[in-house]
């Protein structure tokens, strides 16, 4: 049974803005399932999902909002961006917004997890507030590779997360007076973690801190925006104030790119979302990312995946939806 959180979702007081871009593929059952979870109206979601011998493969999809997955019987295979995981028992999925990923299970085994999906509206103005969801935003939002990732059973146990995760979902059955606030209180604190566990993996690698991704911020920012048009390095070193050396060893310890090879990874994240979500041509797509030149999109898309767009293509859409 699926328990949405109503009343706490009265307190976002701004409705979404259009936005324009791609959104999310879903195959035709996970176009219902979607539509069973995420709603207009509710943008939290949590739920016990049971799956006996049954099969089933999301295709490479993203989604607009955040998703928790806890897995309590059996196993999940996923694939994040270019990197296969399987997903075990006692262990917790983490999804950010916007990252490119698949999930299936063989229906070997019994399957049963927790998911919890979470809408920036929510983040913004019901559980942290502005000044909070600012310091974030970077992580939850930034264009980077490896945001979502898998916390394995022994860092679960070694936290508070999975008691958190247990309590929204008993709360959110139960209903018992104030149990709103109880949600808000364990979501915070989730979201308190995972805000430490990335700035500790950022000072283990010897990347610098949080501090530092904050003031590079504006350089994502700008490159987000940007991302279709000829950016050089001296044009975004300039409007960060930094010289090109200081600005490309910063660029390069935040992200592990160099600032062209994040470029190219962006606009082909940006094309796969095109490919998938539309019926659009290669030459088309290739014009929208920022690359006139077809023949040099499909190169750098194939260095990027590993085969060409009209493959990949062909590959990650089931023929029933062409």
């Amino acid at each position: 049974m699926t328990y949405c959180h109503r009343d706490f979702i009265k307190m976002a007081l701004k409705k979404k803005k259009n936005d324009n871009s791609p959104k999310g593929y879903f195959t035709p059952s996970m176009k219902q399932h979607k539509e069973k979870l995420v709603s207009k109206e509710e943008y939290f979601h949590c739920d016990v999902v049971r799956k006996i011998h049954e099969p089933y493969h999301y295709h490479t999809h993203w989604h607009d909002f955040m998703e928790l997955i806890f897995i309590r019987k059996g196993y999940l295979r996923t694939t994040l961006w270019n990197t296969k995981h399987t997903v075990h028992e006692g262990e917790l999925l983490v999804v950010m917004p916007g990252e490119l990923h698949s999930t299936e299970f063989d229906g070997e085994k019994i399957l049963e997890f927790i998911i919890i999906q979470v809408d920036s509206i929510v983040l913004k103005n019901v559980i942290l507030g502005s000044k909070e969801f600012s310091m974030i935003y970077p992580y939850l939002y930034s264009y980077w590779p490896s945001r979502s990732f898998v916390c394995n059973y022994k860092e679960v146990k070694e936290t508070r997360v999975l008691s958190l995760i247990n309590n929204i979902f008993s709360e959110l059955q139960k209903k018992d007076l104030g149990y709103s606030l109880v949600v808000q209180a364990n979501m915070l604190e989730i979201f308190t973690w995972l805000l430490r566990r990335r700035d500790s993996i950022v000072l283990e690698s010897e990347a610098g801190n949080f501090s530092i991704y904050m003031k590079m911020q504006p350089a994502f920012d700008f490159i987000k925006e940007q991302y279709r048009k000829k950016l050089t390095t001296r044009e975004i070193a300039d409007k960060m104030a930094m010289s090109i050396p200081h600005f490309c060893r910063l660029f390069k310890k935040l992200t592990g790119f160099s600032f062209h090879n994040y470029l190219r990874f962006l606009r082909i994240v940006e094309a796969i979302k095109l490919l998938l979500s539309t019926d659009k041509s290669i030459k088309k797509i290739a014009s929208m990312v920022g690359y006139e030149d077809i023949n040099y999109f499909i190169r750098a898309f194939k260095s990027q995946t590993g085969i060409p767009p009209y493959q990949y293509r062909k590959k990650h859409i089931p023929e029933d939806n062409r």
